[in-house]
């Protein structure tokens, strides 16, 4: 009786020594990793980056990385040492390129589109998955460029603003395009940002550009005519030429400006006529008379007309 009652006291004192020790053991083997403790509460996010989160999926451009993160998962028991978490995608085709980003933010991927297409991608812990998403990637392609340029661009002077709309085949990224302009005449256009200014007198085309898309727009500036400068009375003999002589004045001063235009102010046969007029503002004085000759320059609303006499009288014969 007396050794029952000794070997249930040995073992007892047996267990109350190897339960302390079981615990300690325990301990360290999570502290130290040799035992990978269980997790729970995985969240996978995108974190940093250009992205679209659907229901089902995370949709991504190609060649951009985004940043994903499993979240602050819970691990049992708490002291044990951060187990290895990786992600892995579970497709063949290289859709993505995954990189380990830890070194940056703990528990975190740098994923990046490669290849149009969908993949599946997992958290895995010891080649077992714990969670599971689908990453999308799409290559956005322009379909159509509309632009618009607003205001006048006829004389020196004048300023316009461009105005685009982009329409691009997947467009829910409310990305903003870039869209290049220039001008294929410095001198006569100049663009800065989104603003065109008449600089000088010629033809120019405003050329947008974006991806394989392009709009062009011709121009041809003029300079706006001020006045026309020239003697309403001009004095010849019979058989004497002469040239009249204008000057074109322009806002701003200075530009080169159409050719002035002569023409006869009244209807007569060409026998009546006084002078014989040329297209270059020669005169040659042909009988004794008045004539009345039109000096215009410029088109449209940007024209100036001036009238003339030019009296003709016969030479003196000594």
């Amino acid at each position: 009786m007396k050794n029952n009652k000794f070997n249930i006291n040995k073992k007892t004192a047996f267990i109350l020594l190897i339960i302390p020790f079981v615990f300690i053991s325990q301990y360290y083997l999570f502290k130290f990793g040799v035992i990978n403790p269980q997790i729970k509460g995985i969240e996978i996010s995108a974190i940093k980056g250009k992205y679209i989160k659907d229901i089902d999926k995370y949709v991504v451009k190609l060649n951009k990385e985004v940043i994903f993160s499993t979240g602050d998962y819970v691990k049992f028991p708490s002291y044990g040492k951060d187990p290895v978490v990786e992600f892995k995608s579970l497709d063949k085709d290289n859709i993505v390129k995954i990189e380990d980003n830890s070194d940056n933010i703990k528990n975190t991927v740098k994923i990046t589109g490669i290849k149009k297409g969908i993949a599946s991608i997992a958290v895995v812990k010891n080649n077992r998955i714990l969670k599971k998403f689908n990453i999308l990637v799409v290559d956005p392609k322009v379909i159509e460029l509309n632009t618009e340029i607003n205001g006048s661009l006829k004389y020196v002077g004048d300023k316009a603003t461009i105005k685009n709309c982009v329409e691009v085949d997947f467009d829910r990224f409310n990305e903003k395009y870039d869209v290049a302009y220039k001008s294929s005449n410095q001198n006569v256009l100049k663009v800065e940002g989104s603003k065109i200014y008449a600089v000088g007198v010629g033809k120019a085309t405003i050329i947008a550009n974006l991806g394989s898309k392009k709009e062009s727009f011709d121009y041809n500036i003029v300079a706006r005519i001020k006045d026309i400068i020239v003697d309403k009375n001009i004095n010849l003999k019979v058989g004497e030429q002469k040239s009249i002589h204008v000057l074109v004045k322009t806002s701003p001063e200075n530009l080169k400006t159409p050719k002035p235009k002569f023409i006869f102010s009244e209807n007569k046969l060409p026998v009546q006529r006084n002078i014989r007029l040329d297209d270059d503002g020669t005169i040659i004085g042909l009988r004794e008379g008045v004539e009345k000759v039109l000096i215009s320059c410029g088109s449209g609303q940007n024209k100036i007309e001036k009238h003339i006499s030019i009296t003709v009288k016969e030479s003196s014969i000594k």
